[in-house]
């Protein structure tokens, strides 16, 4: 009688278990109608008012906030899709600048206060994530500050450096942006834990490398820029015989902006290739990783071209050291890369080996010009972002004959603008 009884109550909890777990999905499906109708009518209101306040340009960004929630209902993952915005906002950025200065702007400074997806995603990311952390009273992910350490010290010197700086507002536009991007190191160190949510980012960021490659490629054939929804491509057609290849900036932005973004990502997508992961993804990042070989080469920086070279080298080294990879890999990889140079081997050695134009030699005189700014405030420097306005303030007569804008190295800029300790703390996070 005890084991008949142990069983029938045994069978009674299951059975309960059964009917919560089934009636869990019911209830969702029999709610989702009317939060997709608010959320809809929601954004519907969202995007009306913005546009009969605002200028049209801010129309594209509306809209993104105004199906954000009607998708994320749809989706069911409202973080993910929130994720994959942040992802994809780096190469199609949909977003305006406030107070925008373009004399500082066409120097090579950041231009005004950029409010983009990003912009507007971050805060809900952090809400959801208190929000979660209260329901679990505490028991939700927690912060994980110690990897942002050197980085959170840098941007506070960063933002001492205002006080040196002719335009405040200029550093101010830095200054948010690097805060920005605090956030959203912050976060992906703090959430982003499990094995499966660290293969859908570098699977995200392989399909951002793969859409935006393809539509480098196609900019470079067809020789045409687009414009649709604030996203536009650029192309820099050849000015001389010397530059006889166009280069490609897709949505990026210039040539070696793409060319960064790529040189940043490609070597992520390159480890997801070798990962143990489903085949899919591996096929995909495989595609995103030979696809973005050739945009980059199609931006002709031959920065980008070295610094993807050091990276995947790093990569495919290492892991096949350690036996993460099988030993044919790294030869694949290189059959593939040959096969790439080969077909674009003309393109290759023009770069290298043709008169660029001084487009090189026009580097030296930049790096002197920061030193001129280093040697008068080598602690503090002139001011975040205010590079280009002080240009014609340590412009001595020597360099009238030479091209001016802000220098092309991070290290030296951040030492001219921000100080020798803003350098020494960057150089900690790296």
């Amino acid at each position: 009688m005890v084991k008949i009884s142990g069983f029938s109550e045994l069978t009674t909890r299951e059975g309960g278990l059964e009917l919560v777990q089934l009636k869990a999905p019911l209830m969702r499906l029999a709610t989702r109608p009317a939060s997709l109708s608010i959320a809809v009518g929601l954004g519907l209101g969202i995007y009306t008012v913005g546009l009969a306040t605002l200028s049209s340009h801010w129309a594209p960004l509306l809209a993104v906030v105004a199906v954000v929630p009607s998708i994320g209902i749809i989706v069911g993952d409202v973080r993910r899709l929130l994720l994959l915005a942040l992802i994809f906002d780096v190469p199609f950025s949909i977003g305006r600048h406030l107070y925008y200065n373009l004399p500082a702007a066409q120097l090579g400074s950041l231009g005004g206060l950029n409010i983009s997806v990003t912009t507007l995603a971050i805060p809900m990311l952090y809400a959801m994530w208190i929000g979660t952390s209260l329901a679990r009273r505490g028991n939700g992910t927690r912060l994980w500050m110690r990897p942002a350490a050197a980085l959170a010290i840098y941007i506070g010197f960063v933002t001492f450096s205002i006080t040196q700086a002719s335009s405040k507002s200029l550093s101010i536009f830095e200054i948010a942006m690097l805060i920005q991007s605090l956030m959203i190191f912050v976060y992906i160190a703090s959430t982003i834990r499990k094995r499966e949510e660290v293969v859908f980012m570098v699977t995200v960021l392989a399909v951002a490398v793969l859409l935006e490659s393809l539509i480098m490629i196609a900019t470079f054939v067809t020789h045409h820029v687009f414009y649709f929804a604030g996203i536009t491509t650029q192309l820099d057609p050849a000015t001389s015989a010397a530059d006889s290849v166009s280069r490609v900036g897709g949505t990026v932005g210039g040539p070696n902006a793409a060319a960064a973004f790529l040189d940043l990502l490609l070597a992520p997508v390159l480890s997801l290739a070798l990962a143990p992961v489903r085949r899919v993804y591996r096929l995909m990042a495989a595609s995103a990783f030979a696809i973005g070989c050739v945009a980059l080469v199609l931006t002709q920086s031959r920065g980008g071209w070295i610094a993807v070279g050091v990276s995947c080298g790093i990569v495919i080294g290492y892991s096949w050291y350690r036996g993460w990879i099988p030993g044919l890999a790294p030869t694949l990889v290189l059959v593939g890369v040959g096969v790439v140079v080969f077909l674009l081997r003309n393109e290759l050695l023009t770069r290298f080996s043709t008169n660029d134009g001084g487009s090189a030699s026009s580097r030296i005189p930049l790096i002197r010009l920061a030193f001129h700014m280093i040697r008068q405030h080598p602690l503090f420097g002139v001011g975040a972002n205010n590079f280009g306005i002080n240009i014609s303030r340590y412009a001595t007569p020597e360099f009238n004959a030479d091209w001016l804008y802000t220098v092309h190295n991070r290290f030296i800029l951040i030492w001219a603008e921000d100080g020798i300790a803003a350098l020494v703390a960057f150089v900690v996070f790296l």
